[in-house]
């Protein structure tokens, strides 16, 4: 069915009846999908720790871009593990139980490195 809407003057008086306009009642809104426009820059990495595993000493990402270097920093600022990402995507690091260790002693960095973008450095505290 339709929506009976009434139409009115700015005074708020109504108007006489050749104006009343029957609109057509929308369950669902159109949405727009994406970005309305263009970007004028290329979107920088966006690579995302999704879980930690401990027992089977794992980290997971998500969002992986195909050539990007993964630089893994304990709280140290020194260098862990580095891992090339060779498909777009999911990503799982397999560490030893001592680069496990180290990382989540304390906070740890993964610094992002992508091909014409600047390096970007991601700081995770380990909660618990």
């Amino acid at each position: 069915m339709g929506e009976l809407i009434q139409m009115t003057t700015a005074s708020g008086e109504p108007v006489d009846q050749e104006t009343i306009v029957i609109v057509p009642r929308k369950k669902h809104l159109p949405v727009a999908k994406g970005p309305l426009t263009t970007p004028s820059q290329p979107v920088g990495p966006t690579l995302r720790l999704k879980a930690i595993r401990p027992k089977k000493r794992q980290l997971r990402f998500h969002h992986g871009q195909r050539g990007m270097t993964v630089v893994l920093r304990d709280q140290a600022h020194q260098v862990v593990r580095v891992v090339r990402v060779t498909r777009r995507g999911k990503l799982t690091v397999t560490l030893s139980k001592q680069q496990l260790r180290t990382l989540t002693a304390g906070p740890f960095y993964v610094t992002l490195l992508v091909a014409q973008h600047p390096a970007t450095t991601v700081k995770y505290v380990v909660a618990g």
